[in-house]
């Protein structure tokens, strides 16, 4: 503990009655040198996180903006975002600051982050189901574990296993992938033993025919072992 304390000072909104932290003299001495002293978007929202959990919320939302013009990055919108949300209830702001945090989303696994973000925080299952289309259409430029990770997230967020069954077979039908990794996850993650075991004999046999011993080894223990 710091040894600060903070008096609670009772005002009212309408016919209810809030109970806000007031600062003391040296927590406003040490956010102010902090406030001046931050040079990235990282520490401003350090700083403004600390400022809400302390009673300031008036004070925090002005470093909030502060943070806000210093970023970029989808990443980091996103993590304001979340600040936004949990810190100061300001679902309204938060949402426009997830809308940028889309717009510079550069890969498929900012975009399913973004939509996690949006069903833990916001609640908003349609607008994630938007997002998580745009990952779907983004996974073809990038590689076929792409569809597995978003096939999980959209079990786990939206419960949606036919869509998520839809993005397993085109992992599996993607160039370039690799049978053992969509098999074994088609068993672990989605639940499907039977069809898991399917791809994983493919492997098997395409193993076969090219005559590498080590993959033929690999492909027999995870169908012993997951099978």
């Amino acid at each position: 503990s710091s040894g600060i304390t903070t008096a609670v000072v009772p005002f009212f909104i309408g016919a209810r009655e809030e109970k806000v932290m007031a600062l003391t003299k040296e927590q406003i001495k040490e956010f102010k040198e902090a406030e001046e002293t931050a040079e990235d978007f990282y520490k401003l929202k350090e700083v403004a996180d600390n400022l809400a959990e302390a009673g300031d919320k008036e004070w925090a939302k002005k470093v909030y903006k502060k943070a806000e013009v210093t970023t970029e990055e989808s990443r980091e919108f996103l993590m304001l975002a979340n600040s936004l949300s949990e810190k100061l209830n300001d679902n309204k702001w938060a949402k426009k600051v997830y809308k940028k945090a889309e717009d510079k989303a550069d890969c498929v696994d900012d975009l399913i982050d973004l939509a996690e973000e949006v069903c833990e925080y916001l609640d908003e299952k349609d607008l994630a189901k938007k997002i998580y289309l745009k990952a779907d259409k983004a996974c073809a430029s990038e590689n076929y574990y792409c569809y597995i990770n978003l096939a999980n997230s959209l079990i786990e967020k939206l419960d949606d296993r036919k869509w998520a069954k839809e993005l397993y077979e085109k992992a599996e039908k993607t160039e370039g992938n690799d049978l053992g990794t969509i098999g074994s996850h088609l068993i672990t993650d989605f639940g499907d033993k039977e069809w898991g075991r399917k791809v994983l004999e493919k492997g098997l046999k395409e193993a076969v025919n090219n005559k590498d011993k080590e993959a033929i080894g690999l492909y027999e223990k995870m169908i012993k072992e997951l099978c």
